[in-house]
């Protein structure tokens, strides 16, 4: 096995995931700004123009999300769930015109995130078993040729434990 391919592969794929988190954190922020800026808010028919995570919905005077009564972490915690869903491009329901904006803005530019992401892991989950394989080509060509030549079997295993040795000793 080549250690080193599959290192940089390993290596890839984490930062691929920490981007990946990174873009769910800047979007949980921005949706958490975008959400408290109506807090409290009535509009001219006298509705609640503040978002409120879907399991509220049905009794949104008596959530406690926008209040000092959840701590950070858990506002940050509810902001970061549904940011990764709007990662898989669920909808949140958004209640007012800039909520609407930026969840329109949230959802397409995830739409290409996750083709780039999918499109990245499918090439790295290529990438693991490449060296493999190509030894594998090679030590089939290598026997096909030593058939063809009709080499002696002493020397075809002195040619094949050659080759063993000198494709583990460069894979190190």
């Amino acid at each position: 096995m080549n250690v080193e391919q599959t290192l940089k592969t390993t290596l890839l794929l984490v930062k691929l995931i920490i981007y990946l988190f990174l873009w769910v954190h800047f979007m949980a922020c921005l949706w958490w700004w975008t959400t408290i800026q109506n807090v409290d808010k009535l509009d001219q028919f006298g509705t609640v123009t503040t978002w409120y995570p879907p399991l509220d919905w049905m009794n949104f005077p008596d959530t406690r999300l926008f209040t000092e009564e959840y701590d950070f972490m858990m506002k940050y915690t509810s902001a970061f769930y549904y940011s990764m869903l709007t990662l898989a491009n669920n909808e949140l329901g958004p209640v007012n015109t800039n909520e609407m904006y930026t969840i329109s803005v949230l959802l397409l530019l995830c739409l290409f995130i996750n083709a780039f992401v999918l499109s990245d892991v499918a090439v790295l989950i290529g990438n693991f078993g490449k060296a493999d394989s190509d030894y594998q080509e090679k030590l089939d060509s290598m026997n096909s040729l030593i058939q063809n030549l009709k080499v002696d079997e002493e020397l075809a295993e002195d040619i094949r434990e050659f080759f063993y040795e000198t494709y583990n000793t460069r894979m190190v």
